[in-house]
């Protein structure tokens, strides 16, 4: 019996999509560790395509109704639920995508290839911001307008520090490509408002200028100080010397008085009270004497 060339070819066929179907089955269910509509999909169409295997070869059954039954079957579900399958995919996802976009407390804009706005999740913040600009070079002349603070570039996105809006808020607005691929299909802009972090670290920055003018003034104070020490102990010296001065002074005054010295011995002591007077105010100038020297 001679097999046509056809059969042979539509058995390897249905063979070849099994086998596919079986690994791409697995590899998904492996990959996720759950299973999904996707799974389900697959295995009905599996179903379908043992079901015309089964009906094509006939294995010498007569009545292979069942088989093309079990064919028509699998084909049918497994195609309802792959269009339920993208269905959920893409308009239920794309709704709670949506939910999660417009509840990102920065402000974030959606750039197409060309550089077209497609979407801001808070349309009001926009308006404040960045009003009348369609495209991501409107937006970006708008920031060339403003004073740059600070400017950050990274690998994949670029960052900067301006201040917008009509209160001068502070925002960190980042930069970011959307890429598939090797291929870019637009791009992000996050504004993420930092008005709080600038206001403290500019606190920051007048209390520590007040901290160094409080280090100054304590260095001011420490320095008069020693100095006003200084000028006690010579105070202390000086009124030391007068009072030594004034006790010599008395005593060749009771000498002169009872007559008990001649002038040579009283030039002499006088000469010496010069000189003692004199050394005792030079050492008293000079921090540290002893009276008694």
């Amino acid at each position: 019996m001679v097999v046509p060339h056809s059969l042979v070819i539509n058995v390897a066929l249905l063979l070849a999509i099994m086998f596919f179907l079986v690994a791409i089955n697995l590899r998904r269910f492996v990959e996720y560790q759950s299973w999904s509509l996707f799974n389900t999909a697959c295995s009905f169409v599996f179903l379908g395509c043992f079901g015309t295997l089964m009906n094509i070869v006939g294995l010498g059954l007569r009545d292979t109704s069942l088989y093309l039954c079990m064919a028509w079957s699998g084909f049918i579900v497994g195609v309802s639920v792959w269009i339920w399958y993208h269905f959920t995919l893409t308009t239920l996802s794309s709704k709670e995508l949506r939910y999660v976009f417009t509840g990102i407390a920065d402000l974030a804009l959606v750039f197409d290839y060309e550089g077209n706005i497609t979407d801001a999740n808070h349309p009001k913040q926009f308006a404040a911001l960045f009003q009348g600009c369609t495209n991501l070079e409107a937006v970006l002349n708008t920031l060339s307008g403003k004073d740059q603070v600070v400017a950050i570039s990274g690998e994949t996105y670029d960052s900067w520090e301006f201040q917008l809006g009509d209160e001068d808020r502070d925002y960190l607005v980042s930069l970011f490509p959307v890429i598939h691929g090797k291929s870019v299909l637009g791009n992000v802009l996050l504004c993420h408002e930092i008005t709080e972090l600038k206001n403290s670290e500019r606190d920051l920055v007048l209390l520590n200028q007040r901290l160094e003018q409080s280090n100054d003034q304590l260095d001011h104070y420490i320095k008069m100080t020693h100095l006003l020490e200084a000028e006690q102990h010579r105070v202390h010296l000086v009124n030391a010397i007068q009072g030594k001065l004034v006790d010599e002074v008395q005593t060749i005054l009771q000498l002169i008085d009872k007559q008990q010295c001649d002038a040579t011995y009283l030039a002499k002591r006088l000469r010496d009270i010069y000189t003692n007077t004199r050394k005792a105010v030079h050492a008293a100038f000079q921090k540290g004497v002893n009276l008694d020297d």
